[in-house]
C-alpha cells in the first residue's frame, strides 16, 4: 500500500518533480546550497518535536545512566544547533555565492567509455 501512495503522489506532483529535477540539473550549485540551508533550518523543528519524546524516554528509562545520557545529548544537540544558527545567521563566515562556487554549475553524469573491441 505504501508503493501505491508513492505512485499516487508521484503522478499528482509530476509537474513539480520535473521542474525541480530540471532546476537541479541546470543550477546544481544553487540547488544544493539551498537544500543544505533549508535542511539545517528544519533541524530546529526536528529538535522541537524530538525533545518531548526524549524527555519521556529519559523519565521511563530503566537506568539512571541512560536518562542522563539522553538528556546530555539532547542538550548538546540543541546548544550546537543554536550556536551554529546564530553564527551563520548574523555573522556568515562565507557568503552564499562563494559556497555555490565550490560546486559545478550544471550537473551531468560523465560518459563511461566503452571497452576496446577487436
Amino acid at each position: 500500500s505504501a508503493v501505491l501512495i508513492f505512485v499516487f503522489y508521484g503522478i499528482y506532483q509530476y509537474q513539480e518533480l520535473m521542474l525541480s529535477y530540471q532546476a537541479f540539473r541546470d543550477q546544481f550549485n544553487v540547488t544544493v546550497v539551498g537544500m543544505v540551508i533549508h535542511l539545517f533550518k528544519s533541524f530546529g523543528s526536528v529538535l522541537f518535536l524530538l525533545w518531548p519524546v526524549m524527555l519521556w524516554v529519559s523519565y521511563y528509562a530503566s537506568s539512571d545512566e541512560l536518562s542522563r545520557t539522553v538528556i546530555r545529548w539532547m542538550v548538546l544537540l540543541t546548544l550546537f544547533f543554536w550556536i551554529f544558527y546564530f553564527l551563520f545567521e548574523f555573522y556568515p563566515p562565507v557568503d552564499r555565492a562563494t559556497v555555490e562556487g565550490w560546486f559545478p554549475g550544471r550537473f551531468s553524469v560523465p560518459d563511461i567509455p566503452s571497452p576496446p573491441t577487436k
